[in-house]
């Protein structure tokens, strides 16, 4: 797999491949997962509307018995006489009969409104009180902590009436969660209550999945029963029961409500999440076994596609880039097994030999021509030079001094002989350096008096190579531009080492006195250009300038300074050539 996840440059068609591989991949897993998100979304809300229904239901069912309970309260308050005898009647014993009856009444009366726990009556001015219970609903601890806390509410409460005017209120008492109703008359006070606990019961019957269950919470959204199924489970209860959500820490719930038309309560319903997807998980194996299966063909694809094509194409781009680096006998080995690649293999290593074969033609022509363009140039310089050595004999002769003549035809031989040699592209230093030395013997014969030279030259240098004549040429415009008859100039030739960008060179520095090089003709030989001026052509330090290119293919350099008092100073770096 390492080898599969490498890394691919952006442009390669390597990448593009991969690309196009994975974006249908991402595509189609996009699809999976939103088919899958709205499989689910689609059953959530069909759950939440069905159980909605369900709960909505209820609520209109309890709504209605309490507010048959409510009638039944008013009216009783309203028309039953014995009430008023409990509350108005100075005679104590007329109003413990009517207690009596009234309580005989409220009890029969208790027999149909069994969906309540309690009816009761309070004469707060009198301090009558008396409740009456439906059958083995309700323990006696929690009758006497319920008739407890209806005379402290009734009596301690300055608020009274605003509780009784909110209609149906919750009340919690030791933990436990009531829903009471209590009507006023004077100093009478009629009423009913039913703990939460009980209205939940019938909804036990319904099946709202494992571990779902339904509560009764208060207008700020506590919960009225299953506390610790709330607490344990992080559910938070703060939607207005609109539409359905999910909440829930440890286990997702679907969550539906429905306010009673009271508005001091709500009826919730908690759904597992699980117990709603269990019927997508046929739908859900298929998803994933389809995508498992998807992912596997297409890192198959990739291990044939990488077999295939990429295998091959690296080894011809390894192949390309060491040719690209100069390795042209490179050739491509690998043995592909496609048609294709077998075909572009060898048409392209037919190719490298063919070019290889026409590139060293085209290398031994440019040699070639080479040499003979050096030799060309060459024999530019040597019929200038001897037309002046006869100038110099007839000279000589003139004044028939033999045996400057002698030393003269012995130089002007060693010169010639010197000049003459053949394949003289390049000569050891220590030879030029006797040639110029020679040479400067000759023009000292010629203009006795007329210059003084110095020549220097590191040991360790005399067999590096050089171009034959190059010195040469610079000390005859020497003799032709800066040699006057008023004052010997001075000619200093020195020998250097100089490092170069990739290789060791060596820097040739001539210098004169007694002229300067006009600031145009400067322009010209620094930018390599032929100089013609009223004399008409100079060709010699051209010559030199295009023979140091042929050689060293542009490494070599020439300049060209003007220096004070009045002089020239030119700087030849070369490579080093052993």
């Amino acid at each position: 797999m390492k080898h599969i996840i490498e890394r691919i440059p952006i442009h390669s068609i390597r990448f593009k491949l991969f690309a196009a591989a994975f974006a249908i991949l991402l595509t189609l897993w996009v699809y999976f997962l939103y088919n899958n998100i709205y499989a689910i979304s689609v059953v959530r809300k069909q759950v939440a509307n069905s159980n909605k229904n369900l709960v909505t239901l209820y609520m209109q069912t309890i709504d209605y018995r309490l507010n048959s309970v409510e009638k039944f309260l008013a009216n009783t308050l309203s028309n039953n006489n014995d009430l008023r005898t409990m509350q108005y009647s100075t005679d104590e014993f007329a109003r413990d009969i009517a207690k009596t009856k009234a309580f005989q009444q409220l009890l029969n009366a208790i027999a149909e409104y069994d969906y309540v726990n309690c009816l009761f009556v309070y004469a707060a001015n009198t301090g009558n009180y008396f409740s009456v219970y439906s059958l083995d609903s309700v323990p006696y601890d929690t009758k006497q902590k319920t008739n407890s806390t209806i005379k402290d509410l009734i009596d301690s409460n300055p608020k009274i009436n605003e509780t009784i005017n909110q209609g149906f209120f919750t009340l919690e008492i030791e933990q436990k969660y009531y829903i009471f109703r209590i009507l006023r008359e004077g100093s009478m006070y009629i009423g009913a209550w039913v703990s939460a606990d009980y209205l939940q019961i019938p909804l036990k019957l319904i099946n709202f999945g494992k571990n779902g269950t339904s509560l009764f919470v208060t207008s700020d959204y506590k919960p009225m029963n299953n506390i610790s199924f709330i607490r344990d489970n992080d559910i938070i209860l703060n939607n207005h029961f609109e539409s359905y959500y999910m909440t829930g820490q440890k286990e997702d719930y679907l969550v539906v409500g429905e306010k009673s038309s009271h508005e001091s309560f709500s009826l919730v319903a908690l759904i597992p999440d699980k117990a709603i997807l269990e019927n997508l998980g046929y739908f859900q194996q298929i998803a994933f076994i389809m995508s498992t299966i998807f992912i596997l063909l297409i890192i198959l694809y990739v291990i044939f596609i990488r077999k295939a094509v990429f295998t091959p194409l690296k080894h011809i781009m390894r192949v390309m880039n060491r040719i690209h680096d100069g390795d042209i006998d490179k050739r491509i080995t690998y043995q592909s097994k496609s048609e294709e690649f077998a075909t572009i293999n060898e048409t392209f290593n037919n190719m490298m030999n063919q070019i290889k074969e026409l590139k060293i033609n085209v290398y031994e022509e440019q040699i070639s021509k080479q040499k003979e363009e050096l030799e060309r140039l060459k024999l530019q310089i040597s019929p200038h030079f001897f037309m002046n050595s006869l100038y110099i004999i007839y000279g000589l002769a003139q004044v028939k001094d033999y045996k400057l003549i002698q030393e003269m035809s012995l130089c002007l031989s060693k010169y010639f002989s010197y000049i003459s040699r053949k394949n003289m592209t390049l000569v050891k230093l220590y030879e030029e350096v006797e040639h110029i030395k020679n040479y400067l013997r000759i023009q000292d014969l010629r203009y006795p008096n007329g210059f003084i030279y110095e020549i220097r030259t590191p040991d360790d240098l005399l067999e590096v190579l050089v171009p034959p004549l190059v010195i040469q040429t610079f000390i005859e415009n020497i003799m032709k531009y800066a040699l006057t008859m008023d004052e010997p100039i001075k000619i200093a030739i020195i020998v250097s080492p100089e490092e170069l960008k990739d290789s060791p060179g060596i820097k040739i520095t001539i210098s004169n006195t007694g002229s300067w090089i006009r600031e145009d003709i400067l322009e010209k030989l620094h930018a390599v250009k032929r100089i013609v001026d009223e004399e008409g052509e100079h060709i010699g330090i051209w010559n030199i300038q295009r023979r140091l290119e042929l050689i060293y293919s542009g490494r070599a350099k020439i300049t060209f300074n003007n220096v004070e008092p009045k002089g020239v100073v030119i700087d030849i770096v070369i490579p080093i050539q052993i």
